[in-house]
């Protein structure tokens, strides 16, 4: 197992098919918390803090889990502020209460599939309504037309936003700031996009900005 220190504020696990068959598991395991998974990731959590000189305390952790290749995963932990917790949800996390990180996670998608797209492409933000991401729509889709989905999830509407077309010459952070008017940014990357589309209701693929744009204008 590699453990790297990014940053004051994050740390980075490889793990290799052969650590997780030294520590016995798979990842499908890190699907369904357990005593097993629990006391795994806080071995590994503890032995960062002392390797790293990574203090926690009682700070908030972030974890994102993505597949590196197809015989390793990369784990993330982030320390995050209590103002940024509010505003971001998160797929899973380890919660510090009572001295456990207790692993929290619904679904990890444990087949590698290689894509062309990276995270920092992505962008996903939810919606109170459908009729918030309707009004966004036509400023978006004049800039940008690129590949972009529209799922529903726990009464929320999720947008999918993908910046895979070079033609359209903007820059994510661009989108990023259009889309901030009406929606709340989640965490943005391949293993949240998997999540949505496995528990998600889809509503629109492909081309959901456009669509909207054309339907409504």
């Amino acid at each position: 197992m590699k453990i790297e220190k990014v940053s004051d504020s994050q740390l980075k696990f490889t793990l290799t098919q052969a650590d997780m068959e030294e520590m016995k598991i798979k990842i499908e395991d890190l699907a369904t918390p357990s005593e097993r998974t629990q006391k795994i990731f806080r071995d590994m959590i503890e032995k960062a803090v002392s390797q790293c000189d990574f203090p926690i305390d009682n700070t908030p952790l972030m974890v994102e889990a993505v597949p590196a290749s197809p015989e390793s995963i990369m784990i993330i932990v982030t320390k995050v502020s209590n103002k940024k917790s509010e505003n971001i949800e998160k797929f899973f996390q380890l919660d510090n209460s009572k001295g456990m990180r207790k692993y929290k996670r619904k679904s990890i998608e444990a087949p590698y599939s290689p894509r062309t797209v990276s995270d920092d492409s992505i962008l996903i933000f939810s919606f109170d309504t459908l009729d918030d991401i309707i009004d966004i729509s036509p400023d978006i889709s004049k800039v940008y037309t690129g590949t972009n989905s529209v799922y529903k999830n726990n009464g929320r509407y999720f947008l999918i936003v993908i910046n895979d077309n070079p033609l359209d010459n903007i820059e994510v952070e661009a989108i990023e700031d259009m889309l901030y008017e009406f929606g709340r940014k989640h965490v943005s990357n391949m293993l949240a996009e998997e999540y949505l589309m496995e528990h998600g209701e889809k509503i629109i693929d492909g081309n959901a900005l456009q669509v909207l744009a054309d339907t409504f204008a």
